[in-house]
């Protein structure tokens, strides 16, 4: 199941890998939109984390990070 969660005009899509050992690794996909169209793409592989919402929230929080740090409008 992925999670989406819209920041400052991108969509973070979240959907934790799960791994062999039973921890889950988190990611995120950073999209931006512009109208019916996709500007751009980032993709971040994370930690890993005991529980599935562990590594969502992980994910979440890193990709609003990257966007701070990388979005020229504010």
């Amino acid at each position: 199941m992925t999670t989406r969660t819209f920041y400052r005009g991108y969509v973070l899509s979240s959907n934790p890998m799960a791994l062999d050992d039973g921890w889950f690794q988190a990611r995120v996909a950073i999209t931006a939109l512009a109208s019916d169209k996709t500007l751009s793409q980032r993709f971040l592989d994370l930690d890993a984390f005991a529980s599935r919402d562990e590594a969502v929230q992980q994910a979440i929080r890193s990709g609003m990070e990257w966007i701070d740090a990388h979005n020229r409008s504010t």
